[in-house]
């Protein structure tokens, strides 16, 4: 994948600090393009609030690094916000490890409530999203999985891709260890084959690339996607919700299912950085029944192009609806 072009540093020059990793002494020195600073920031406050820095030394050193004002400024608000945040998650992470918070659990109801609360008279299908994909979405489900490869993924980046499962006594299907192989060769293959891989449960790809040695967050190597999932709320609800709000979403796709899965950027730096972000995003959109589930980096998704048998809805079709090489933190429909 194409890397985001830099904007060159607006600060000249940063102390050195011993106690600042080195990407992030290279964040701080090259401030990101709009659109990319909120993520940008995020990666930076994760980093060194865990490292112990104080509220206001961390706000001096986000300000220094983006115009306060005129046409692209970054307020102090946004910067105070985002501080807040990540502290926040911090305290909250720390108070789960010792077994005192957990988030309140809402009823299907009340989910759907302040889905359609936040929706109003929005309401977006599949075609709707399909024609705002910046990359186009082919009638043919092969071209639309080599292509959501190609563009999501280096040639070289080793993934993990599945279409192998265990049935259980209750006739669930769970996933089995699957194939490691590099982007271009998952593409050949394809090619060469002129199918898709799948079984009776479809298939599905672990959203970041690994190391080849196994398939744990340990093994990930690029912290870059992370999957969002709504438990119980209707297709139309998920898909018009997923075109409303504002978030760098790089691809979304049916589950075959009564699912939609949606893929937001995340590229942090390192594993415990985009812990922090994602925990953030996920305390956000708590409200809207987000599925919990899908925090760790390792986490598999529905490859798209792939038809499942078991738990299909319609024809089974993992379809692949929205697909963005370069996704900013906009609404697809604004």
């Amino acid at each position: 994948m194409d890397e985001s072009p830099s904007t060159g540093p607006l600060v000249t020059e940063v102390p050195d600090d011993p106690e600042i990793p080195e990407h992030i002494q290279e964040e701080l020195e090259n401030p990101a393009p709009v659109g990319e600073r909120h993520a940008q920031m995020l990666r930076i406050a994760g980093s060194l609030i865990r490292r112990g820095m104080g509220s206001q030394a961390l706000f001096d050193r986000l300000r220094g690094m983006y115009a306060a004002r005129g046409q692209n400024q970054v307020s102090d608000q946004e910067i105070r916000d985002i501080i807040a945040g990540v502290q926040g998650y911090a305290r909250q992470s720390q108070d789960t490890r010792q077994g005192s918070w957990r988030p309140a659990r809402l009823s299907p109801d009340k989910q759907r409530q302040n889905m359609e609360a936040f929706l109003g008279d929005f309401r977006c299908g599949e075609a709707d999203l399909m024609a705002r994909s910046p990359v186009p979405i082919h009638q043919h489900p092969l071209i639309n999985a080599i292509r959501f490869l190609r563009i999501l993924y280096k040639p070289d980046e080793l993934i993990n891709i599945t279409w192998k499962f265990r049935e259980g006594e209750d006739g669930r299907l769970a996933p089995r260890f699957g194939e490691i192989k590099t982007n271009e060769v998952w593409r050949q293959l394809m090619i060469d084959t002129k199918r898709v891989p799948q079984g009776k449960g479809g298939a599905l790809i672990r959203l970041n690339p690994v190391n080849g040695f196994g398939i744990g967050n340990r093994d990930v190597v690029a912290w870059r996607f992370c999957l969002l999932e709504f438990d119980g709320l209707p297709p139309g609800l998920q898909l018009s919700f997923f075109a409303k709000i504002k978030l760098p979403i790089a691809a979304i796709m049916t589950s075959g299912g009564k699912s939609v899965h949606a893929w937001v950027m995340v590229n942090a730096p390192d594993q415990s950085t985009y812990c922090a972000i994602v925990g953030q995003l996920f305390n956000q959109l708590h409200p809207f029944g987000l599925d919990p589930s899908n925090k760790n980096s390792s986490r598999l998704g529905r490859f798209p192009g792939a038809i499942r048998v078991c738990g299909a809805i319609g024809d089974g079709l993992q379809r692949l609806l929205y697909l963005c090489p370069n996704p900013k933190p906009e609404a697809i429909y604004a």
